[in-house]
């Protein structure tokens, strides 16, 4: 008889009861904004470096732990941990060496009970890694905040932000990587969160079965035609920053296929090549620039591309209190109360 694995849910519900949430990370850090983490946790460490820390807390070690990615003796572990130590170990969220215990992937807490897995900080920036999240990932989940549907495609899914922070968008989700690694890490965050999101390893031509009425992409950044591949494995050699420079393309026409009549698609892309692929492909696109004009635009954009066409293209300054591109935004757009960029396309 096969014993039955680790009930990983039940994990995930425990690190949140020993620390791992976003009320406890911004206490510790200062920022629940997981795209903020980065300069805060390397302030954080430069601090350190000058003065010794004190002890820390019982609700500070599990972060310690999974988000900042230090080790900690086994003693510090089992204290934070209590007996989902063993656990930990067991299904290899901690490993251990040398009376030293650490998280070979950082765990993120990104509020209703959901856990995503990612690459920690620390980690060597290599081609094939699962990115942490950035402001994008802000900026794709802001927009989903009013869209409700019944079957979800995530594209290029990384660790499933968007799936893991809005499962009440869909009743069924299905999120897919080109990245094997990337798509298990987004598995066990969906497992850890207790959440029915499904993963698939895939790319954008292999064949998905069925027709989804909502399709979301936080797409990687195309090269320019005549820029080279970077040759060593650092940051811009990443997939999910640096992709073929058809890519946008391929994903529009991959996006049009799959969605069934009145469905529609939410990217989160660089601006001026999704322009390219929609003029050809036509469809409702309301398309929300949210970068300063002196820098190449990044947007969110919504696209129904079986309705008649129209392209709406405007900016939205964010600001402190909307740092991220939101649901208002396609209402603000669609009754002019934003401003359009007629150098981009907008009317």
């Amino acid at each position: 008889m096969t014993r039955p694995g680790p009930d990983l849910a039940a994990l995930g519900r425990e690190l949140g009861r020993r620390g791992l949430h976003p009320r406890g990370l911004a206490l510790w850090s200062g920022t629940a904004t997981l795209a903020r983490l980065p300069e805060r946790l390397l302030a954080r460490q430069q601090a350190r470096q000058h003065q010794p820390p004190g002890p820390s807390s019982l609700a500070a070690l599990p972060l310690e732990l999974f988000v900042a990615g230090e080790r900690l003796p086994r003693a510090e572990a089992a204290r934070a941990l209590g007996e989902s130590l063993a656990t930990c170990l067991a299904t290899g969220l901690l490993v251990e060496d040398g009376g030293l215990v650490w998280a070979p992937q950082a765990v993120l807490p990104l509020g209703q009970g959901a856990l995503a897995v990612c690459d920690p900080l620390h980690r060597r920036p290599h081609r094939d890694a699962t990115p942490w999240p950035d402001d994008s990932s802000h900026h794709l989940c802001g927009a989903l905040a009013g869209v409700r549907a019944a079957r979800w495609l995530d594209l290029g899914t990384g660790s499933a932000i968007a799936p893991l922070g809005c499962p009440q968008v869909a009743p069924l989700i299905l999120g897919t990587d080109v990245v094997p690694g990337t798509a298990r890490a987004a598995a066990l965050g969906a497992a850890l969160s207790g959440r029915r999101v499904h993963v698939a390893v895939s790319d954008l031509d292999l064949a998905v079965a069925g027709a989804w009425d909502l399709i979301t992409c936080n797409a990687p950044i195309p090269d320019e035609p005549a820029a080279p591949l970077a040759a060593d494995p650092s940051d811009r050699a990443s997939r999910w920053r640096h992709a073929a420079p058809d890519f946008l393309d391929r994903l529009c026409h991959s996006v049009a296929r799959r969605l069934q009549p009145g469905g529609l698609a939410v990217l989160h892309t660089a601006l001026a090549p999704l322009l390219r692929a929609l003029t050809e492909l036509g469809g409702d696109a309301v398309c929300v620039a949210y970068t300063p004009a002196e820098v190449p635009a990044f947007a969110v954009t919504w696209w129904q591309p079986h309705l008649p066409r129209r392209l709406q293209v405007v900016r939205r300054q964010l600001t402190p209190q909307r740092p991220h591109i939101d649901e208002r935004d396609r209402d603000d757009a669609d009754n002019s109360r934003l401003p359009p960029l007629p150098e981009l396309g907008g009317s």
